[in-house]
């Protein structure tokens, strides 16, 4: 929580250290990225948002928002024409159909920036009308 030369103050939760010229620094105490100091300030707990952080699955897996884990895909029956989904879906592997695409979507060619973004965002309204 606090630089190794500080000195942790856990009832006001601060780092109190003297810097190299001879000053006397202090900043509230810090944990690492995707951590959060505790209500009491006695340790670094995870982020609730980061405890089931979708991950990129091997080959023949899939990310299960349920168990936080990769599993095994589903065996689907479904055909090529199946996993061809219209423009702004994409086919979900462990669901077995096509799902709206949430992600970032690519621009028309040589279009970047707030006009790709326009037509992007007109695609999905004209999708779910």
């Amino acid at each position: 929580m606090c630089p190794n030369e500080g000195v942790f103050d856990q009832n006001k939760c601060t780092c109190t250290w003297t810097n190299s010229k001879g000053m006397s620094k202090s900043r509230g105490a810090r944990c690492k990225l995707g951590y959060v100091p505790s209500s009491d300030c006695s340790k670094c707990e995870l982020k609730p948002e980061e405890v089931c952080k979708k991950m990129k699955c091997p080959i023949g897996q899939g990310w299960n928002q349920d168990s936080c884990a990769c599993v095994k895909l589903p065996t689907c029956d479904v055909t090529e024409a199946m996993t061809k989904c219209k423009r702004g879906y994409k086919f979900d592997k462990m669901k077995c159909a096509c799902e709206l695409y949430e992600g970032k979507y690519p621009g028309k060619g040589g279009k970047s920036g707030d006009k790709a973004i326009e037509d992007y965002e007109k695609i999905v309204a004209e999708l779910e009308a």
